[in-house]
Order: C-alpha cells, then structure tokens, then sequence
C-alpha cells in the first residue's frame, strides 16, 4: 500500500503527506481510485513530485491553500486528468503539519473542454471559406439576421453601397436604404 497506513473508507479520495515525507495516509477510497486507473505506490509518488513546489510552499506556509490540475498517465498508456484540492494542516502550536490533497478525475470534463476547442476551431475555419468565398464574388452579397442586423457583408457589397465591410457588421440593413423601399 503506502508508506504509512490507510484510513477508513471515505467518500472522496483523500491522500495526506507529512511534512518530512515519512508518513503518507490514504484513505482506502483513494487507493481504489488509483488502482482503478492502473497506478501504483510510484505513481502517487510521481504524481506528489508534479506538484512538490506548491506542496513545498505550503509547507512553509507561503499559502493555505492551492488548487492544481495536471495529466497523469495510466498503466495502460492512456491519459488521466486530475485535479488536486490541497489544504495545510497545522500542529496545535500553529506550525505546519502536512498537505491534505483531495484529487478528482476530470478526464470528461477536459476531454470535453477540447472537443469545444476542435470544434470552435473547425467554425472558425469554415467561417473564413466562407468569406474567401463572399470577397472574391462578382455580386455583391450581405446577410441579416431576425432583427434586421447585418452579420456578413462582402467586399463588392461594399463598394456597390460605398461602405467598409468591417465597419457594416452589426448596423441595421435600413441603414443602406435611409429612404427606404421604393
């Protein structure tokens, strides 16, 4: 198991380093986590070392708190996202004790973050088609929305109305026809 003993089963994982590293708890919940995602004793160990300078500066009282999110890889080559809530635990005489860190897979919740990311990437990317396209067309082209907003205005919609594309996002379409409809 670890170098010091377990603690009863709680509903969170919870790991506790002492301050000289000779004794760590974990609680049974935090090694079944880590058993389930394939690490082992040098793993926690490696995992603690990603995050030893923010550990270190609670140690020494620099901060009561942190909050750090980092990757850790599992036994089976697969990546695991995880994010460590650390608290400083202190002595009866105040002086620092240890780090209690409670850490929580967040593999879903990153992995969702980068599908928003690809596919805000992929929108951007067929926005700019789709404007090569309306700037290099002989007619002159602009949409609107429901509220009469213009959203897009091509280059030769520009010069037919005598106005900067840029400038016309936003405006509302009468502003092309201040006399309106004929």
């Amino acid at each position: 198991h670890t170098h010091g003993r377990s603690l009863p089963s709680t509903v969170r994982p919870l790991f506790v380093a002492q301050q000289h590293g000779q004794s760590m708890l974990a609680s049974r919940a935090f090694l079944h986590w880590y058993e389930r995602y394939g690490c082992e004793e040098s793993d926690i160990i490696q995992a603690l070392d990603h995050v030893q300078a923010i550990v270190d500066a609670m140690k020494r009282g620099d901060t009561e708190e942190a909050r750090v999110t980092y990757r850790n890889v599992h036994r089976q080559k697969s990546e695991v996202w995880l994010e460590s809530t650390m608290r400083v635990t202190r002595r009866d005489n105040g002086n620092v004790d240890g780090v209690v860190a409670i850490s929580r897979d967040i593999t879903e919740q990153k992995l969702a973050e980068q599908a928003v990311l690809d596919s805000q990437a992929r929108l951007n990317e067929a926005a700019e088609h789709l404007r090569a396209i309306l700037d290099n067309m002989v007619d002159g082209v602009l949409t609107f929305d429901e509220q009469g907003r213009i959203e897009s205005f091509s280059r030769t919609a520009g010069d037919i109305f005598g106005q900067a594309p840029e400038q016309m996002i936003g405006q509302p379409l009468q502003c092309l026809f201040p006399e309106g409809p004929k």
